[in-house]
């Protein structure tokens, strides 16, 4: 978990690598940012959605209005932890004949 109060380009840069770097040491890993303010442009948000770096990123207030605090947001970030909560597996047991790594 990233908690930031403002994301710009450059911090987004090292946010991913971060996350990276964490997912390369334990693979099953979720990885989230929150932010108040996203100055990050939409091309980058664009890319990430496709790199599977960062799993969510919830941005509670807009940057240029300075909106109040956005309590749906709110709500879906705790719904989204509560579920990954929930739904962790693990498959310790290996089949043979059988697939040993994308397990269905």
């Amino acid at each position: 978990m990233e908690v930031k109060t403002y994301l710009d380009a450059t911090m987004f840069g090292e946010v991913q690598y971060s996350a990276r770097q964490i997912k390369n040491a334990t693979p099953n890993v979720k990885t989230y940012v929150i932010m108040e303010d996203n100055e990050v442009g939409e091309e980058k948000i664009s890319a990430a959605r496709y790199d599977n770096t960062i799993n969510e990123m919830f941005v509670f207030r807009g940057a240029a209005e300075k909106k109040d605090f956005n309590a749906e947001v709110l709500f879906d970030y705790y719904n989204e932890i509560k579920n990954s909560i929930k739904n962790i597996t693990v498959q310790y047991e290996i089949k043979v004949p059988g697939r040993l790594i994308n397990i269905l």
